[in-house]
């Protein structure tokens, strides 16, 4: 009795997490024979019936915190696989409400958590050897499933994975042994074999991935290849999506196929693939979704890339021709779909070669078929920019033309979108087109209003700005005509000086005339610069003079004398304000240590500034810093007392200088957001920041203190502060303090920096300053947000109130900019839709202020102390506390996770190098505002 006890105990491999460290725990338990007796019986005799109770207990493990890996048949998740692999011989899998939810949603999410957790790599050799077993069960269910309708799409999804051989898992075993016994079996039926080992390679035995060739020929030895290829041949239609599915398994396992084998068996499928796709029609659009079919022939191109190399131009004028078709349909989706897609493979030349591309789109029109769409649509237009940019050195002095008519009869939105079009493509015209539009320019500009030409002017300076280099002194002639044949105005001079709109030119491409247009300029700034010196004004001396002084070195030779007598008439610099909704920011020459703030902030990066700080705080504050960094090496900002200083507290910022602008700017807006999120949680109300990076670091000066500016103003204009912000300049950085003067007081009125964010097609419109809207339930919008709601829910509501879009369009600019950042800099799209779960008081000030992070660490902070999500509904319930009605609050918010940790309850800023922490599963943890937008509001019980 002890030994047949001994051989029915089963061995439970947990991993626990608590605060990041993760434990491993080995426990032996009993089996009652008579259980497992028990088990075995009701998994073969009881072939008509799912087992439901292990069902429900697995689910219960596979979300929970503490989960136990899968280890013997018997139990909960073999048990599962066994008793649906039972169903589906009976072909009746998907009747029983359980098993469809076992293989559509947890089989999915269990073999995420299996093959691509990076602690697959800490896990014994038994418990390795366990899950490849479960994995082989799992293979003789999907072959079985595949042998009826409908084509089962998860299921499907779930192999594809199974077959990745760049999972976490293949990877770890990609040096095991392949056991070559299988092939005498299969005999010629064989479609995986490890890559032939090469004498003359270092490696050349290993990357076998052995394991993963057997379970691609036990798909084979349990009929899933003529299972799956059935599922072609059927006589219903299939759909995108479903073809999609039927091709995906074997894409990521392409290089173990015998690719002789793979084209004998799928040519045929492949072929009727491409047939679908040439045959897709406008009704077919509006029956599916648009997207699925260019997912499928993205599919497609790689196949044939690798088992069909010699076909993949054909595939390729498929795809350009499904764009040509969708660009012609009055389906706005379909439309901006075909414009993604467009956009993509111009900026990836390797898709398609661009000289192909470029043919293309000029045989067959299509930048005027786009055009012919939704120009006053803010996110179209976005799109045909992209479009027009690439195809614009290429665009003929008629099209030229044609484009400019267009503006006729228009709206004044899609004139600015229009105008936006034309100075993005000039950047990239060569002097005949520049030559050509200015000349359109110059037509209108004879026969228009005053208020118009204006506008012409702004164009045709912005035109200049960005133009190529050999192409700006035919602006400045142009401007220069203007002036003399038709009396430009004085207002309109001082415009274009006071706006910078010219002083950026480069002066070694200016014509003789521009030179004489740049005098004018100067003879105007000169008279508006003597009552201002008398009167003393500083913040308008300081505009006039900057510009004057970009004139001036322009024209060295010219100007040199108006110089002598700028500078001789220079006043004091004087300390300058700015109000900012409730706030305001000051710019002062002076010594940060002598500020009375409540904080100052001191830089990692200079050595200099942190010893001044140091020195005039005092020995305790050294040593607090010392104790502080010691406890938290990788903390993005430390505060430290104040010591002898004049302020409360003292913020040492960690920052590093880069070379990279774009690097640069999001580090300096990083910067200021965690300042500024400290303050607040400080509640303190005023601050006091040096010029960060502006020293000896090799930095571009304007670009740090225009970025810094910038951000400052966006902090106080969205979260309406009522705080006081100085940048205190050194007393030896007089030009510094000139670019903070200049960019604080700057105007942003400039067509070329206006807001390029673009809203989502679905918002409405609204005089009101609405931010919430209640969505028909009619809409697919709806009905999407129900379904995936529904699925992650698990049975867990009874009713669904309302579903209310909300429209914080001053939060999604914010987080549009943010997103854009991320994939700049990560080169991958990292975002997620997840799940947020509050009572309604928290979610009235969520969607006000979005997710600000000073409300965080109400609900713990085990991950770490920030802004929580869940890609799984059941969890964020727990925290949807109901009102008084019993009503619940849920968000579906749209996240940026970046780079990701593993979290514990030490972390108050995200560790360097991270954007955000996780649990490793579905939770993860934000640390900025703006990674996150709250799109969707659901209120249910």
């Amino acid at each position: 009795m002890n030994q047949l006890k001994t051989k029915l105990s089963r061995t439970i491999f947990q991993r626990k997490y608590s605060d990041g460290k993760r434990t491993q725990e080995h426990s032996i338990s009993s089996s009652d024979n008579s259980n497992i007796a028990s088990t075995t019986n009701r998994v073969k005799t009881d072939s008509n019936s799912f087992t439901s109770e292990a069902f429900l207990d697995w689910e219960k493990t596979v979300y929970s915190h503490d989960w136990s890996i899968p280890f013997k048949h018997e139990e909960l998740l073999g048990q599962c696989l066994l008793s649906a692999t039972t169903l589906a011989h009976a072909g009746i899998a998907d009747q029983n409400e359980n098993c469809k939810r076992f293989m559509e949603i947890l089989i999915p999410d269990t073999v995420k958590k299996l093959l691509y957790s990076y602690h697959v790599s800490t896990w014994t050799n038994e418990v390795q050897l366990s899950i490849f077993n479960m994995i082989e069960l799992l293979i003789d269910l999907i072959a079985v499933r595949l042998s009826y309708r409908p084509v089962p799409v998860q299921l499907l999804e779930t192999l594809a994975m199974l077959f990745d051989c760049d999972s976490v898992f293949q990877l770890k075993h990609k040096n095991k042994p392949y056991e070559y016994s299988l092939d005498q079996t299969l005999g010629d039926r064989v479609l995986a074999t490890p890559p032939a080992s090469s004498i003359f390679s270092v490696h050349h035995q290993k990357d076998t991935y052995g394991w993963l060739c057997q379970i691609i020929n036990r798909f084979v030895l349990k009929n899933g290849i003529k299972n799956l290829r059935k599922q072609f041949q059927d006589e219903q239609r299939l759909t995108a999506l479903e073809y999609h599915a039927l091709l995906m398994p074997f894409v990521n396992c392409m290089n173990y196929l015998i690719k002789a084998r793979y084209r004998q068996l799928f040519s045929k499928e492949i072929d009727q693939v491409l047939d679908y796709i040439e045959d897709l029609n406008e009704e077919n659009f509006k029956e599916n979704s648009i997207n699925d079919a260019f997912e499928l022939l993205s599919i497609l191109r790689k196949i044939y890339s690798s088992a069909r190399s010699n076909c993949v131009e054909h595939v390729n004028k498929v795809y350009l021709n499904l764009i040509l078709k969708m660009v012609t349909l009055s389906n706005f989706d379909a439309k901006m779909n075909s414009l993604n897609e467009l956009a993509k493979i111009i900026e990836d030349s390797i898709l398609i070669p661009h000289n192909v591309i470029t043919k293309y789109i000029i045989k067959n029109s299509i930048l005027w078929k786009v055009l012919e769409g939704n120009i006053d649509q803010k996110q179209y237009m976005g799109k045909v920019r992209i479009l027009m940019d690439f195809i614009a050195p290429h665009i003929s002095k008629e099209e030229i033309e044609k484009i400019w008519k267009m503006q006729h009869g228009r709206s004044f939105v899609s004139v600015v979108h229009l105008f936006t079009l034309i100075t993005s493509a000039a950047a990239k015209f060569n002097l005949e087109q520049i030559n050509h539009l200015i000349g359109c320019i110059y037509k209108s500009w004879k026969i228009e209003t005053a208020s118009a030409q204006e506008k012409l002017i702004v164009l045709l300076s912005v035109i200049g700005r960005q133009c190529k280099q050999e192409s700006i002194g035919r602006v400045l002639e142009s401007l220069w005509i203007m002036a003399h044949e038709n009396g430009l105005s004085r207002s309109m001079l001082d415009r274009l000086l006071r706006k910078r709109r010219i002083s950026d030119l480069d002066p070694f491409y200016l014509s003789p005339i521009g030179n004489a247009c740049l005098k004018l300029y100067d003879e105007n700034c000169r008279q508006s610069l003597k009552p201002t010196l008398d009167s003393n004004a500083s913040s308008t001396y300081s505009i006039i003079k900057r510009d004057l002084n970009s004139l001036i070195g322009i024209h060295q030779g010219d100007l040199t004398a108006e110089q002598t007598d700028i500078i001789v008439q220079t006043p004091e610099r004087k300390p300058i304000s700015m109000t900012i909704a409730k706030g305001t920011v000051e710019i002062q020459i002076g010594d940060i240590t002598a500020q009375k703030v409540d904080v100052i902030v001191g830089s990692s990066s200079s050595h200099i500034l942190k010893r001044a700080i140091m020195n005039a705080a005092g020995s305790d504050v050294q040593m607090a810093y010392a104790k502080e960094y010691k406890s938290n090496p990788d903390s993005l900002t430390l505060s430290i007392s104040s010591g002898q200083l004049p302020c409360k507290r003292i913020f040492f910022v960690k920052w590093e200088p880069n070379t990279d602008k774009e690097v640069l700017q999001q580090s300096i807006v990083d910067l200021i957001w965690n300042v500024i999120q400290n303050i607040i949680l400080y509640k303190f109300t005023s601050v006091a920041f040096p010029a960060i990076g502006c020293g000896k670091h090799g930095c571009s000066k304007e670009i740090l203190v225009k970025t810094m500016v910038r951000e400052i103003k966006n902090q106080l204009k969205m979260r309406n502060l009522p705080l006081t912000i100085k940048f205190v300049i050194e007393p030896g950085q007089p030009e510094i303090y000139d670019e903070f003067c200049k960019q604080v007081l700057s105007s942003q009125e400039d067509l070329s920096t206006s807001n390029s964010h673009e809203l989502p097609s679905t918002w409405v419109q609204s005089t009101e300053n609405r931010v919430r809207f209640i969505m028909p339930i009619n809409t697919d919008e709806y009905k999407s947000i129900v379904t995936n709601f529904d699925l992650t829910m698990k049975g867990k509501y009874t009713q669904i109130i309302q579903i209310e879009r909300i429209q914080n369009e001053r939060w999604y600019m914010q987080y549009l900019a943010h997103c854009r950042d991320f994939r700049k800099r990560l080169k991958r799209d990292t975002e997620k839709r997840l799940y947020h779960g509050c009572p309604q008081k928290a979610a009235d000030l969520i969607i006000e202020d979005c997710f600000n992070r000073s409300f965080a660490g109400i609900n713990g902070t085990v991950y770490g102390f920030g802004v929580y999500f869940s890609s799984n509904a059941t969890y964020s319930h727990n925290y949807a506390i109901p009102n008084a009605n019993g009503k619940r609050f849920m968000f579906v918010s749209r996240v940026l996770v970046g780079n990701t940790i593993l979290g514990n309850g030490s972390m108050k800023t995200r560790p360097v190098g991270f954007d955000s922490t996780t649990d490793d599963n579905h939770i993860f943890v934000t640390y900025h505002d703006a990674q996150a937008f709250a799109e969707y509001l659901i209120t249910y019980k």
